[in-house]
């Protein structure tokens, strides 16, 4: 034995200088940081942009300001007059700085201002639109061209006996004459015209100059809507205020998913806590476990800001799967502690460890390929932290703990059945991964919606949706809003012609819009436009109408031709546009350099391929879902590369015959979990996607575990099984769906993988390797 002594300093100065790195300074950095600005809770900061046109993109942000930097208001004040309410609002909404110029839905001065207008140039604004509709319809009943006038007298006489049987044609008796095409009604009916309050009440749309997706955004405009809906109290005590917007709607889903991260991370914290507890038998060497674990988090969430400037709350949730591994880190050095000291046991496990955490490492960095933000953020904070974990491992644990004394963990988990079971039990796992892949077959279902990701919050969103449909803005016939853009007014209107041939279900005051010039239907119609109003007056006559009353329409289709060609309709949509207020528009308006047009879809939810470079879906959300999916897809793909390079290493490390093994217990294990989260969820969403990820890197410890103590299964991987699924099993009670389904994946995979190098054990019918 030599006589040699190592000094204090070559004993210690490593891990001092281990402590400073994973823990003092990290600590130091984020004590610095304003936390109120280093978390990120905004959702679109979390989700990929769409590959379109930078103009395409600004565009839709223009049109999704306009929808959400507003606010809805009812008042309802019993006795008040209605123009009294709309000028004490005009008046409170004045001495706050934040709100433009209110508009009033309900306002019939406005509404028929807007109306006249509409009547006075309702062939140059809709015949071109209404021509082009019947000609499509025309050409699916199979008739040669030249029976287009005839058929169209006859359909256009038919709408009219049919609209005269509805209670609302009294109202327009004196128009039909100058509109037996009912141009009129038809556009009437896609304007919210009709918005009112029930029972008197006004209702408002205030426009603000703010953002209602950022936190000080909807402090400014929740502060400037108390104090309109303050001042009308003052003259009306009794009046009844409801108001509603995205920006309350975004205040309270930030503050739930702020609590909800918050909260889950902490019991989580605790249910690892707790399974320490029980099933070491220290308080000292539970206290050990505390330093990888206070590493991992330190510098996981340090060197997240350090690279990224802010942290996304959703990459918050993911990372803490450190907090999993950094704890079987600890339990695996502790388990195998003897009485040469905790330095011996580093030896006697730094081959698996090493394998399996810079496997992990190497597979979760193929998520910094990936198309979300928010998940880039994982591949670089998770990795960080299973790296710290692993240091202090090392250079730190060694060093702080006794040696020798008592196996750390409890005598129960020791406990093994000593004779093998017999080699039927095989089929045990074949079945289990059978009935898995039927699961996954016969359910599997994706669900890329950015619903999934949010938060519920009742109560505001369906005050919010309420005020919609009394203002007129909502509409649950259209199953997609999509926009279109031109240089030009006639630009902007052949684009409409162009969705409109594509066979598409238009919908919405700008779906009636055209152009007559250059189209087919008009080409078809214009030599032929006399002819149609003579039989028309024949079709009408037949009908029982008085056909004199409709011969000053009939005439002046001679002039129809200056009324609908390119100058007269590029005055007309300028004036148009010029006119629409509040909500209306986003229907039609010009941004300054471009037209826009924007119109509801009932048919389809994609935009069809012939009009992918001129029609871009408008609503957000479903542009969004779009995102997640293509990122799922992307995730997936760079998933099974990192499979490929994590099985390299491992075949590096143990052999083809071991990698093999390390490898495939945590793929069946995933299998497995995954078909439990489709039949507990029903569908699997992105985050279902990288919680699967997640848990093979789970997996891979016990896999390399199971293969260097030869099959047999380490008593470690006992308690780290059960404090990993423990605390993910926590994440399957969230709120929100993503996380919950990421949960599940994550506790069931970690459930099975234990099982699994368990049953390998019994298979051999030896005991742990560990503190026999």
């Amino acid at each position: 034995m030599s006589g040699k002594k190592t000094s204090p300093v070559r004993r210690f100065g490593p891990a001092a200088l281990a402590l400073t790195v994973l823990l003092v300074l990290p600590l130091a950095y984020l004590l610095t940081r304003d936390w109120s600005q280093a978390l990120n809770e905004d959702i679109r900061a979390s989700i990929p942009e769409l590959a379109e046109p930078l103009q395409a993109r600004e565009i839709r942000q223009s049109l999704q300001a306009q929808a959400t930097n507003s606010v809805l208001l009812k008042v309802d004040a019993p006795g008040a007059e209605p123009e009294q309410v709309r000028a004490a609002i005009r008046e409170a909404a004045a001495a706050q700085p934040i709100f433009g110029e209110v508009f009033f839905p309900g306002d019939a001065d406005t509404m028929k201002e807007l109306g006249r207008f509409i009547y006075e140039h309702r062939e140059t604004l809709f015949f071109p639109g209404w021509l082009q509709e019947r000609w499509l319809e025309f050409g699916g009943t199979g008739q040669p061209e030249s029976d287009f006038t005839l058929w169209l007298a006859r359909r256009a006489a038919g709408e009219l006996d049919a609209f005269l049987d509805r209670s609302e044609a009294t109202a327009y008796a004196q128009l039909i004459p100058d509109d037996p095409l009912l141009l009129i009604p038809t556009a009437r009916e896609a304007l919210p015209e009709a918005a009112s309050g029930e029972d008197g009440a006004v209702l408002a749309w205030l426009p603000v100059g703010a953002d209602s997706l950022s936190p000080a955004g909807q402090a400014a405009i929740g502060a400037s809507v108390e104090a309109v809906k303050a001042s009308l109290r003052v003259r009306w005590p009794e009046a009844h205020l409801t108001s509603g917007g995205v920006y309350e709607i975004a205040a309270a889903t930030e503050t739930r998913t702020r609590h909800e991260v918050t909260l889950l991370n902490v019991v989580m914290g605790a249910v690892i806590f707790f399974f320490l507890a029980l099933l070491m038998r220290r308080l000292s060497d539970l206290l050990l476990v505390l330093i990888p674990l206070a590493a991992a988090v330190l510098c996981s969430a340090g060197v997240g800001l350090l690279v990224f400037g802010r942290i996304h709350v959703l990459a918050l949730g993911i990372a803490s799967v450190v907090l999993g591994l950094a704890v079987d880190y600890a339990v695996h050095l502790l388990a195998n502690r003897r009485a040469d000291g905790l330095l011996s046991a580093w030896k006697r496990i730094q081959k698996p460890l090493l394998a399996g955490c810079l496997s992990s490492c190497l597979g979760l960095a193929f998520l910094w390929l990936a198309p979300l933000p928010s998940i880039r953020q994982v591949g670089v904070m998770v990795p960080a932290g299973l790296l710290a974990a692993l240091a202090a491992v090392r250079w730190v644990m060694p060093y702080a703990g006794a040696g020798g004394g008592k196996p750390a963990l409890r005598a129960f988990l020791y406990q093994l059945r000593k004779r093998p079971l017999p080699r039927v039990w095989l089929l045990l796992p074949a079945l289990l991964w059978t009935v898995a892949l039927a699961v996954l077959a016969g359910w599997l279902r994706f669900d890329d919606r950015i619903a999934g990701y949010q938060i519920p919050v009742p109560g505001e969103m369906e005050r919010y949706q309420s005020l919609l449909t009394v203002l007129g803005q909502s509409d649950e016939t259209v199953r997609s809003r999509w926009f279109t853009f031109s240089e030009s007014p006639v630009g902007l209107l052949q684009n409409l012609n162009d969705v409109r041939a594509s066979g598409v279900e238009l919908s919405g005051p700008a779906s009636l819009l055209g152009r007559a010039q250059g189209s087919e239907a008009w080409l078809a119609f214009e030599p032929q436009r006399e002819a149609f109003g003579e039989a028309l007056l024949a079709e009408l006559k037949a009908l029982g109408f008085d056909e004199g009353a409709f011969e000053d329409f009939a005439a002046g289709l001679k002039n129809l031709p200056a009324r609908v060609a390119d100058p007269a309709a590029d005055e007309a949509i300028r004036e148009l546009a010029s006119r629409l207020r509040g909500p209306m528009r986003a229907a039609l308006m010009s941004d300054g350099v471009d037209w826009v047009g924007t119109f509801g879809v009932r048919d389809r939810d994609e935009v069809p391929v012939s009009l992918k470079t001129t029609t871009y879906v408008l609503d957000e959300r479903v542009a969004l879902d779009r995102a997640l999916a293509l990122s799922r897809k992307i995730v997936l793909r760079n998933a099974l590369w990192g499979f490929l390079c994590v099985g390299a290493v491992l075949l590096w490390v143990f052999g083809w015959r071991g990698g093999l093994a390390a490898a495939l217990l945590p793929v069946w294990a995933v299998t497995l979990g995954l078909a439990v989260t489709v039949l507990l969820g029903g569908s699997l969403s992105l985050l279902a996607v990288i919680g699967a990820v997640l848990a093979y890197c789970l997996g891979l410890d016990y896999g390399a575990f199971s293969v260097h103590f030869h099959g047999r299964a380490p008593v470690s991987v006992r308690v780290s099984a059960l404090t990993s699924a423990g605390a993910f099993a926590v994440l399957g009670f969230s709120e929100i769906k993503a996380v919950s389904d990421l949960g599940i994946v994550v506790a069931a995979t970690v459930f099975f993988a234990w099982m699994g190098a368990e049953f390998i054990g019994l298979q051999r019918g030896a005991s742990t390797a560990e503190d026999d």
